[in-house]
């Protein structure tokens, strides 16, 4: 099942056309931005992207439709990691089971 974002349309704001790229970099906003110590440095791999982030963070402030992908993508984000660390703590009890002497 693909996930689906929010579709712009179906808002009653205009479409924007860095939605998508917004998501793309969600993990590297937030860390930046809203998690990272202050003194951090930028946790992209070039300048350039470094810049790029800046400039989606800065164009965040004030895009509604972007604020709520991802809002979105972060809600989703939570529940896939926190199904996945189910799935392990799962996979780990059967792995000491299966080690456990006869």
């Amino acid at each position: 099942m693909k996930d689906r974002y929010p579709d712009p349309q179906n808002f009653r704001y205009p479409p924007c056309s860095l939605s998508a790229r917004c998501i793309q970099y969600l993990d590297e906003i937030d860390t930046l931005y809203f998690r990272a110590a202050p003194a951090r440095s930028v946790p992209c791999g070039d300048v350039w992207e470094g810049d790029q982030v800046e400039q989606l963070h800065a164009h965040l402030l004030s895009c509604r439709v972007c604020q709520i992908a991802l809002a979105t993508a972060r809600t989703r984000r939570d529940q896939q990691r926190q199904a996945f660390q189910i799935l392990l703590t799962e996979g780990e009890g059967s792995y000491l089971c299966a080690l456990r002497p006869l």
